[in-house]
């Protein structure tokens, strides 16, 4: 049997903050002549591979978000696990922990608000520490709660009445964007 490998753009192979420009280089060079195909999750996708100099058959596989399954899924009382106020606002957010997704910026943000809003930070990553240290400097721990990696996530984000995506650079096609809706 013949070994098929499949390359995959999702819009983040142009972000500077995220690759090297170095990295970059030996990812394209590496990605692109070793992969049979690619898949791409936007047409914008599909454009940037083709920008970066891909040559190879490029199919596009819209993300999919079926709100029938959504609709199923439960709603978990995110106030009630805290002893959160009822009329507190509920803002959440959804990502990896990473530096480009631009969390500490939403953290610094969140000190600014005057009203009673909550926020919950769902997902985990490399950045956990040193976010949680930026938190605790802010003296926001009864305001900001990292709830790590949750599975499935639906079920606590449908409680809420805020989504936030904070990602510095383009996110073409945001699976959170989706989800949120």
């Amino acid at each position: 049997p013949k070994l098929v490998v499949l390359g995959s753009e999702r819009g983040d192979r142009g972000t500077k903050s995220f690759y090297t420009a170095r990295y970059q280089w030996i990812d394209r060079w590496l990605v692109f002549n070793l992969a049979d195909g690619f898949c791409a999750n936007s047409q914008f996708g599909r454009h940037l591979l083709i920008t970066y100099g891909c040559r190879k058959k490029i199919v596009v596989i819209p993300n999919v978000v079926d709100p029938a399954a959504i609709d199923l899924q439960p709603v978990i009382s995110v106030r009630e696990i805290y002893n959160w106020p009822p009329s507190s606002t509920l803002c959440c957010l959804v990502s990896r922990l990473v530096d480009y997704k631009g969390i500490d910026d939403f953290i610094n943000f969140v000190k600014m608000c005057k009203q009673d809003i909550r926020f919950l930070i769902i997902g985990d990553g490399p950045e956990r520490e040193r976010l949680g240290s930026l938190v605790r400097g802010l003296s926001l721990n009864d305001r900001v709660v990292f709830m790590g990696q949750l599975n499935p996530v639906v079920p606590y984000v449908k409680n809420t009445d805020i989504c936030v995506l904070s990602t510095r650079e383009s996110e073409d096609c945001s699976n959170s964007i989706l989800e949120y809706m």
